[in-house]
């Protein structure tokens, strides 16, 4: 297996206000939360010199074989713990108090 990892970045700002209404004001609770609500760890963006107020979470997303990557194996396989892991995100995002943005808007380039 390589060695290595990849990371998705997402900004949860444009929920603030839905966060808010649960009580979560900095990235620490929210990663605090949905450990404890989607048993999906994340790192707070204050590990990575963000702002506590900036609502940034890092995924790290390193438990799949790099060499099958490599060697073209679907992406269905390699990924199936990540895309479990951003549905189960995506599902909580639409529990939250409306109105909310879409769940795609954090996934922003």
């Amino acid at each position: 297996m390589s060695d290595g990892g990849f990371y998705l970045f997402p900004n949860f700002e444009p929920f603030a206000a839905a966060l808010q209404r649960r009580g979560i004001h900095t990235s620490t609770q929210l990663a605090e939360v949905l450990l404890r609500e989607t048993g999906v760890a994340l790192l707070p963006g204050t590990a990575f010199g963000m702002a506590p107020e900036s609502l940034s979470l890092r995924l790290a997303y390193v438990d799949f074989d790099g060499q099958a990557v490599l060697n073209g194996v679907s992406d269905e396989i390699v990924f199936e713990k990540l895309e479990a892991g951003v549905t189960a995100l995506t599902n909580w995002l639409k529990q939250l108090p409306k109105p909310i943005p879409q769940p795609e808007a954090i996934l922003t380039v």
